[in-house]
């Protein structure tokens, strides 16, 4: 699963979301979803949270050279915690439920998320700035336990399958809209469940966050940065698997 938490491997791509969903779609995406089940579980479906942006009450980021030093709350995993490292922050590993009492009383300068978990917690109340950089993603899997799954009967399993199926679609989209090329507001449109909040930067903007949305060239100065914790993680994961995901993303590529 680390696969997609590979620093900037799919922002790094001419269009982020048909990269991703190369992925998804594709022969690395099948080699995760085996590794998956050979674990004990049932796939069922993707989802999808978002790309995982940057706040922060300091200073506008764009380039690695303001991340110096700051403290950056992130999950716990040892990946992440490479990433911040190499790019010369000070990561804090935090769980969530501790990490808003921690910005509000200024224990770290920053933290990171998908970007629609900013305006529902009122992050701008403590940080001011956003940087969209998209460094890595956070894919759901909608997974059951074998046991339980051989216990419905055909009919039901093929109900479950495809409302896990439509469940992935829906959270996508609202994962994506605003954000992609419209496609996600379209499909939402055709359920007629289009959310109160269709533009994040927008939103964000208004409620007094100034937002760094970084070009192609802003983001491979990142990406350049954290190239040795991606070959690092490349024997971690299995470098067939990430060289696999390369190819998928490759056939997609304008």
């Amino acid at each position: 699963m680390n696969l997609f938490a590979l620093p900037f491997f799919v922002a790094n791509q001419p269009d982020r979301y048909k990269a991703l969903d190369a992925i998804k779609e594709g022969k690395s995406g099948k080699m995760v979803i085996e590794a998956v089940e050979a674990k004990g579980v049932k796939f069922l479906a993707f989802g999808e949270n978002g790309f995982r942006e940057l706040t922060n009450s300091r200073k506008a980021i764009r380039t690695p050279d303001d991340l110096q030093n700051m403290k950056i709350r992130v999950v716990g995993s040892p990946l992440f915690l490479d990433i911040f490292r190499a790019l010369g922050a000070n990561p804090v590993n935090m769980n969530w439920s501790d990490t808003m009492s921690a910005i509000q009383q200024g224990v770290v300068d920053g933290q990171e998320n998908p970007i629609s978990t900013f305006y529902p917690v009122q992050m701008h109340d403590y940080h001011k700035f956003m940087t969209d950089w998209h460094y890595v993603v956070d894919p759901t899997l909608y997974v059951v336990n074998p046991a339980v799954w051989k216990s419905f009967s055909a009919d039901d399993q093929k109900l479950i399958q495809q409302a896990a199926a439509d469940a992935g679609k829906y959270m996508i989209a609202l994962a994506r809209i605003g954000l992609d090329d419209g496609t996600a507001h379209k499909y939402l449109e055709s359920l007629g469940m289009v959310p109160e909040i269709t533009d994040w930067y927008k939103q964000l903007k208004e409620v007094g966050m100034e937002v760094a949305i970084l070009t192609p060239e802003e983001t491979k100065a990142f990406a350049d940065k954290t190239v040795p914790v991606l070959e690092q993680w490349r024997e971690k994961i299995g470098a067939e698997l990430v060289k696999t995901a390369e190819e998928d993303m490759a056939a997609v590529a304008k």
